[in-house]
């Protein structure tokens, strides 16, 4: 696209886009750009956006022709008075070779149009924005200018974040790396190169050639040329010992190219000196992010894979029948055999080293000396067995059995009958879930290896004000977060000026936030059902552990499913109930969707069945080991503080309690008989009846010095429950409900845990929104829609 035009009714240009490409001074696409060193920051020239293809087609005709045939010559001779015709015949033989070799070679050359300058014109007012500089890699504008409204450019930097975390760059960088001959020892290999091949999360297929196996590897920590390895249970490994083949099969670099590190706004241009300067002078606005790939998991496991294996059994047997001279004898799962050098015959055949013999059918079997020499013995007595050749994990061995006769190797072969007989032992996965205090792999558990935003960062520093506008409002100082180093970008040792914004403490494994910080250090937290997909619960001034929520919506679905990795790890539950007595009463069982407060399901408590569940009480520890010293040894240990911890509040900390029941009561003015038991502390309900629902509200305090305490749920008179929540006093919460099957919002609860219903028809599509008040339940709005009838 060139350009886009707007006009209205008179032909008056009201707005317009102009794109304006860089070309020669011939007017044709120049593609050779400006770009900056992911390293070192220097500028250079680099041809950017062409592509090419290069098509060889080779042909070859050849043909050849061969005729013969046969000629007749008529000669007359005179003899006397009369001529006598004489034919005499001449061989005729015709050859023609025709060959035609031709090589095609097309080149195509693409060229894309490489963006200079865009222009925007609104009402009269016109904008032009300039790419000044490229990454030479991923060809996105590092540095931009535009006009401003004082007749002067204003630009703009963006650093790419892989610049600063190189794991966050390219899969290509190491994609499918092979190496054939790789000598490995004590579960290390050093190679000159290392850092450029290899990155810590690396997973590799160890292929040994003595055993025709291959077993997976994952690269812990690279130590100067030294590459470390694990297996899948995070153990060291005890038997990889010798040479091997080496195939990378999943990069654990993260293809994050557009992730940004930080960006700077200046009036001064960037490019001094051939070099991009991150230090300018004259400083409007600058940002900086960081990111990590060090993080808490919902829960640590521990798998170990045991390899199928084929074990075979070698049990072939013959014995000619003639002469008795020749036998196969299965014996203590060998093959004897016993071997008297009969002369050829009509099923034996012999040669130098071979003996060949027809055991009927057709079918031959053979012996034959590794070494190639005569057999040179009347008589061989060998015991065979499976050797190195018949060694495959795929239990699918060569057809061959190997002996041993006065020093000398001789194999028996046939491609007509099977040897010895094979078996399948398939393996077995075991995995521990919940592990702490274990060693184990972090790059699947989640604690490694996938980088996500961190924290950001802003200057705090006072601005320049004097009486010239256009002058103004840039930074007193400016001390660069980043700066480089010849291998990229680092953070710069002085960060004096540089204050945290917000900050994200705990993020699921699916990459979801559940807690941040501001820059005032006021948490706000999402705690997510259905699996980690869907957010139920969103709380201001409250940690992820301080709320809960418990609709009762997904119950069955957060049970049923396992981890995606094929772990056979269930998702931990923020909050879980368990009948009290008789113990072989499952919750499931008293889940219901004929009664409900909002959404699909409530749970239903009858008199002698109590629900209980037992509620950790937190202490908190956010001083986590680094990065570094988690990775000083050589395995990886697991601590409490990997694992994310469920529902568990403070002690010293006033709590609100809501929930809402049900009774069949229908002239009742409160609903009694039911309580809501914390910590001994006993909750009943109060207030207005809405539409067969009445509220229970409350506060507790737990006391210091308790490590759990106790919710129960009691009743003399069958009671429905749902909308269950718990937070701080001083925070603000909204929680949803959502259909268990669909998938779709049913209900939201405000901070008061009153209820907005939303209806929805056979379509999917919104068509009702209730709202519930004191009063009772009101529609808010209502929408109705049809399709036009033929």
């Amino acid at each position: 696209m060139k350009s886009t035009k707007e006009y209205d009714e008179y032909g008056n240009l009201i707005q317009s886009q102009e794109l304006f490409y860089q070309v020669d001074d011939n007017g044709k696409l120049d593609n050779y750009c400006n770009t900056v060193d992911p390293l070192t920051g220097i500028i250079g020239r680099r041809l950017m956006g062409v592509n090419y293809d290069c098509i060889v087609d080779a042909t070859n005709h050849y043909t050849e022709a061969n005729t013969g045939g046969l000629q007749y010559n008529l000669n007359f001779a005179q003899y006397g008075p009369v001529p006598v015709g004489l034919p005499i015949p001449i061989p005729v033989i015709s050859q023609a070779l025709t060959e035609y070799r031709g090589l095609t070679i097309t080149k195509v050359i693409q060229k894309n149009g490489i963006l200079k300058e865009k222009r925007t014109t609104n009402m009269g007012q016109v904008v032009n924005n300039w790419n000044e500089a490229y990454d030479p890699y991923t060809g996105n504008v590092i540095v931009s200018s535009a006009d401003n409204d004082y007749d002067s450019l204003m630009y703009s930097v963006a650093l790419p974040a892989y610049w600063a975390y190189k794991e966050m760059g390219f899969q290509s960088n190491n994609y499918r790396t092979k190496i054939l001959r790789l000598p490995i020892s004590n579960s290390t290999f050093s190679l000159p190169d290392a850092n450029d091949k290899f990155v810590s999360g690396d997973e590799l297929v160890i292929y040994d050639y003595r055993t025709y196996r291959s077993q997976h590897a994952w690269v812990y920590k690279i130590e100067g040329d030294r590459v470390l390895l694990i297996q899948r249970n995070g153990q060291v490994f005890s038997d990889l010992e010798g040479v091997y083949m080496c195939t990378l099969i999943q990069s654990a670099y993260s293809n994050m190219l557009d992730q940004v590190a930080g960006s700077i706004v200046t009036a001064l241009n960037p490019i001094q000196e051939g070099r991009l300067n991150l230090n300018s002078p004259s400083v409007l606005d600058a940002k900086a992010n960081l990111f990590s790939d060090f993080w808490q998991t919902n829960f640590c496991y521990s798998s170990t894979i045991q390899e199928s294996s084929c074990q075979c059994m070698p049990n072939f047997s013959y014995v000619n029948d003639k002469s008795r001279s020749i036998s196969f004898t299965p014996r203590d799962g060998k093959v004897f055999a016993s071997i008297i050098i009969p002369q050829e015959s009509n099923n034996i055949s012999v040669r130098s080293n071979r003996i060949s013999i027809e055991i009927g059918n057709g079918c031959i079997v053979e012996i034959y000396s590794q070494d190639g020499l005569g057999i040179g013995s009347n008589k061989l007595d060998i015991l065979f067995s499976l050797g190195k050749k018949s060694s495959n994990v795929n239990c699918n061995p060569e057809n061959i059995l190997e002996g041993e006769y006065q020093g000398r190797i001789f194999y028996l072969i046939s491609d007509c009958i099977s040897l010895f007989s094979c078996t399948v032992v398939p393996g077995e996965r075991r995995t521990t879930c919940g592990l702490e205090a274990n060693i184990q792999n972090p790059f699947l558990t989640g604690v490694l290896g996938n980088y996500r935003p961190l924290a950001s960062y802003v200057p705090h520093v006072k601005r320049v004000s004097n009486n010239r506008i256009y002058e103004s409002g840039f930074y007193d100082r400016f001390i660069p977060f980043w700066t480089f180093n010849g291998r990229g970008l680092v953070k710069n040792s002085d960060q004096g000026d540089w204050v945290r914004s917000d900050s994200v403490v705990a993020m699921n494994s699916k990459g979801q936030v559940l807690e941040a910080w501001n820059a005032l250090n006021i948490p706000s937290s999402t705690y997510y059902q259905f699996g980690d997909l869907l957010q139920v619960a969103v709380g201001s001034n409250a940690y992820y552990n301080d709320i809960v929520y418990e609709g009762f919506e997904g119950f069955a679905y957060n049970y049923r499913r396992t981890r995606p990795s094929g772990m056979h790890c269930e998702f931990r539950p923020h909050l879980e109930f368990a009948t009290e007595m008789p113990a072989d009463i499952l919750t499931s069982s008293f889940l219901t969707r004929e009664k409900r407060h909002s959404g699909s399901t409530s749970l239903r408590v009858i008199p002698g069945t109590d629900f209980r569940t037992r509620v950790p009480v937190l202490k908190r520890n956010l001083q986590r080991s680094t990065k570094a010293e988690r990775l000083s040894g050589r395995q990886f240990t697991v601590e409490s503080e990997d694992i994310l911890v469920p529902f568990s509040p403070r002690t010293g900390v006033k709590y609100i309690v809501s929930a809402w029941i049900h009774q069949d009561a229908s002239d009742a003015s409160n609903f009694s008989g039911f309580d809501l038991i914390i910590n001994n502390e006993r909750f009943t309900a109060n207030g207005p009846i809405i539409d067969g629902w009445q509220q229970i509200n409350g506060e507790f305090e737990l006391s210091s010095g308790i490590s759990y305490f106790n919710i129960a749920l009691q009743t003399t008179i069958p009671t429905w429950i749902d909308d269950l929540r718990i937070q701080p006093l001083e925070s603000v919460m909204e929680t949803y409900s959502y259909d268990n099957k669909k998938l779709i919002m049913l209900a939201k609860h405000d901070d008061l845990n009153f209820s907005s219903f939303f209806e929805y028809d056979a379509t999917g599509n919104l068509e009702r929104t209730k709202k519930e008040t004191e009063y009772g339940i009101i529609t808010m709005k209502e929408n109705r829609s049809e399709l036009p009838k033929k």
